[in-house]
């Protein structure tokens, strides 16, 4: 006679052991409490006069705008800006909105992949029109964050390689677009 309760624990063990693996496999992003900016589309025309605007998104999800701010603290060569540069530019920022908290944590889940990606070299022409999408790491170490180019637009263009690049442009192409239509 076979022993069919031996058997069943045998197979409901493999069951318990295979959910346990698989659903452990699944990481959930986390913000850094740390880090206060995500996200940037910073955008410069100088046809005629100088002309800087754009918007930060913060690791809350606010839309923090800026209008053609002085003394606008820019990242480094290595693209690099400091945690105070950065608060020194937030405080030139006005609230234009917030983004919905589960796009900001899918979209910021795919911050890594952007900074571990390529980048295509700058194409184009003069720097009188451009756009720049972009993302950011900090660094708690050095206090600091690190930009990563999602993708340039305008008179010259540079895009990063990675699969998410589409989809994070189109998310803050409609965010723009969602700020001009309200102002």
């Amino acid at each position: 006679m076979i022993d069919y309760t031996d058997q069943s624990m045998k197979y409901l063990r493999l069951i318990l052991l295979l959910s346990i693996l698989l659903s452990g496999c699944r990481k959930t992003y986390m913000i850094s409490p740390e880090q206060k900016i995500m996200f940037q589309v910073d955008i410069t025309a100088c046809e005629t006069e100088f002309q800087h605007y754009g918007y930060y998104i913060d690791s809350k999800g606010n839309i923090l705008s800026y209008s053609n701010p002085v003394n606008w603290n820019y990242c480094d060569r290595n693209s690099i800006v400091t945690t105070e540069q950065v608060e020194e530019n937030l405080r030139m920022c006005t609230s234009s909105g917030k983004v919905l908290q589960s796009e900001l944590i899918k979209f910021s889940s795919y911050i890594d992949n952007i900074a571990s990606s390529r980048v295509t070299s700058l194409s184009g022409g003069d720097e009188k029109f451009s756009v720049k999408y972009t993302c950011f790491r900090y660094s708690g170490v050095d206090h600091s964050y690190k930009s990563y180019t999602i993708k340039t637009e305008g008179d010259y263009s540079a895009e990063n390689l990675n699969f998410y690049t589409k989809k994070m442009v189109t998310w803050l192409k409609e965010i723009d677009m969602n700020l001009a239509i309200r102002n």
